[in-house]
Formats: structure tokens, C-alpha cells, sequence
């Protein structure tokens, strides 16, 4: 009927929102990134994380009280349609400061085609940071997918109450972004990207261990690690393709990075999706004892970001950066 094509065509939307998106990100950080000396590009990602987080929240808080406050009085698609016209109008002013900034002219490699796909995956370097990126998108996406509906159905918290979890975050994030900038900038971006794993590990436990009698105090304490483990993750991720590829490579890399680790986040995602709902159905209960899904899985997302760690940490020693500074 009129409902399920509705739902086609907003996933149709969605669709091509991520294709676009997609498409003009590589290019977009490759060229932001070269605008800055490599000796701080960390500092540099933490200012500007700083900035998008206050506006973010702000943004996040207004959002959750128009949700809020459309539910009390039945009406959510009035709260949905409001906020669809305001990220529609931010998308443009969005567009319209990219139009209107300034070019830098970047020196080409003088032999461009070793940086095709091939040539990429022929670089040790490349390899060994796409293979961190996967990494990250299979650690990322056990888990946090599930973590919204969570907060809502198993620990029942309200949309005021998980965007104030939003909020707290963030505050970590900016407090931490400079300090682990600074150390990225010092010791270098994997260093950076490991010590927020770590943060991050200890997140996924903190969640393994929420339930609706201690979530307001626990998972409350997950996301402000999570928070502040991203403050290295995200920074060291994408500044470890400009430690270790050269500049011709650096769009192509961002690229396939990006690509590779959606791929394989979806797959996972879609892999332990059944494995939910067969939790859920079973009354929350595993081998006869009582844990939600979304317990286990932080579990197994934390086993797995520790090895993350422990590769990351394998791949600093073996590998050089080959960027002239």
C-alpha cells in the first residue's frame, strides 16, 4: 500500500544520501588535511572536533525536546517533518561554504597510476591501514547498531535522557580531543588510535555489565568512555592514511578505507542481527541465564577491539612512515 511505498522511497532517499556522501568525502578531508602542516594535524582535528561537537549538541538537545514534546501530544510527524526541513536547510548552508572556500593547488604524483586500486593494495603501508579500518568497522558495528533501541525499550530511558548521555559525551570528547591530538601529533596517529581502543574497551565492558537496574549509573559511564575514546579513534584513524600513504594516494586511500569498512560494518551488523532477535525471542535468556543481546555482544565487541589493539600495536613497529615532512 501507500505506507510500504513511502517506506521504499525513504530508504531510496537514504540510499542516496550515503551514495552522495560517499562519493565527495574522500576528496573533501584530502583536501581540508593538506591545508594544514603534518606536524599539526592533530591539534588541528581536535579544534575543529571541538567546535562541530558544541554546535552538535546544541543541535542534539533543541532535536530531543521538539521529539519529546511532539509525543506528548500524539503528533511525532510534525517533530520528524520540523527536523527534516532544518538538516535540509544546514545541508545547504553546508554546501554553500564549501562552493565559496578557497582552493589549494595539490602537486601531483608525478606517476599517478601507482595509486590505482592495485598500486594501492601493493603498498604494505595502505594495506596495513585498510585492514585497520576494517577492523574498526567490524569492532564498531557488533554492538553499537543495537545500543538506541537499548536505551529505549530494555533501559528505558527517555529521548531527553539519551540525548543528556549525547551531551555528556560530547563534553568528554572536547575535553580530551587536544590532549590526544597532541599526543597523535607527538607519537604518532596509531599511538593515538590505540590509546582510544583502549578507552573504547573499556566502554564495551562497562556496557556488558548495564542492565535496567544500574543503567543510569553504568551505561552512563559507557558512553562517556565511548565519547572519549573517539576522540582518538576518529582523529587517528583518517591521520594514519596521511602518516603512511603519500600525497597522490591519499583521496584513493580515504576512499577504499571508508568503503572496506562499511562493507564489512554492514556484513557484520547484518550477521548478528538474527542472532538478536533469537535473544529477544527466547526471553532475553542464554544457555538458561538471563542477558539481554545487547550485553553479549558488547562482550564480543570488547574481546575483539583488544585484538584490534594488539594488531595496531604489531603494525607500528613494522611499519615506516614514508611521508617527507
Amino acid at each position: 500500500g501507500g505506507g510500504r511505498a513511502v517506506a521504499w522511497l525513504v530508504a531510496a532517499m537514504l540510499l542516496l544520501g550515503h551514495v552522495l556522501a560517499r562519493i565527495s568525502k574522500p576528496a573533501k578531508i584530502n583536501w581540508l588535511m593538506s591545508l594544514v602542516p603534518d606536524g599539526r594535524r592533530g591539534v588541528f582535528s581536535a579544534n575543529k572536533e571541538i567546535v562541530s561537537l558544541l554546535i552538535g549538541m546544541a543541535f542534539t538537545a533543541a532535536m530531543s525536546r521538539i521529539i519529546d514534546g511532539y509525543e506528548a501530544v500524539g503528533n511525532l510527524n510534525k517533530a520528524y517533518i520540523f527536523i527534516g526541513v532544518t538538516i535540509l536547510l544546514l545541508t545547504l548552508l553546508h554546501t554553500l561554504s564549501l562552493i565559496f572556500a578557497k582552493e589549494k593547488t595539490v602537486p601531483e604524483d608525478d606517476k599517478p597510476e601507482k595509486h590505482s586500486v592495485l598500486g594501492m593494495l601493493s603498498d604494505k603501508n595502505i594495506c596495513a591501514v585498510l585492514a585497520i579500518y576494517v577492523l574498526w568497522g567490524v569492532v564498531s558495528s557488533i554492538s553499537r547498531p543495537f545500543y538506541g533501541s537499548y536505551e529505549i525499550d530494555e533501559l528505558g530511558f527517555s529521548m531527553t535522557f539519551a540525548s543528556l548521555l549525547v551531551i555528556l559525551g560530547s563534553f568528554a570528547r572536547m575535553l580530551f580531543s587536544r590532549p590526544m591530538g597532541k599526543l597523535g601529533d607527538k607519537k604518532g596517529f596509531l599511538t593515538m588510535l590505540a590509546s582510544g581502543l583502549l578507552l573504547e574497551t573499556a566502554s564495551l565492558v562497562t556496557a556488558a555489565f548495564s542492565t535496567p537496574q544500574n543503567g543510569r549509573i553504568l551505561f552512563t559511564a559507557s558512553m562517556i568512555l565511548h565519547y572519549t575514546a573517539m576522540a582518538g579513534i576518529n582523529s587517528g584513524l583518517v591521520n594514519s592514511i596521511f602518516d603512511y600513504a603519500k600525497p597522490a594516494a591519499r583521496t584513493g586511500a580515504i576512499a577504499l578505507a571508508d568503503f572496506l569498512s562499511g562493507v564489512f560494518g554492514f556484513g557484520v551488523t547484518a550477521a548478528v542481527s538474527p542472532a538478536v532477535n533469537a535473544i529477544q525471542e527466547s526471553g532475553n535468556t542464554v544457555l538458561g541465564h538471563s542477558i539481554f543481546a545487547q550485553q553479549l555482544l558488547s562482550a564480543v565487541a570488547a574481546v575483539c577491539c583488544m585484538g584490534m589493539i594488539v594488531f595496531i600495536l604489531i603494525m607500528k613497529k613494522k611499519l615506516n612512515r614514508p611521508v617527507i615532512r
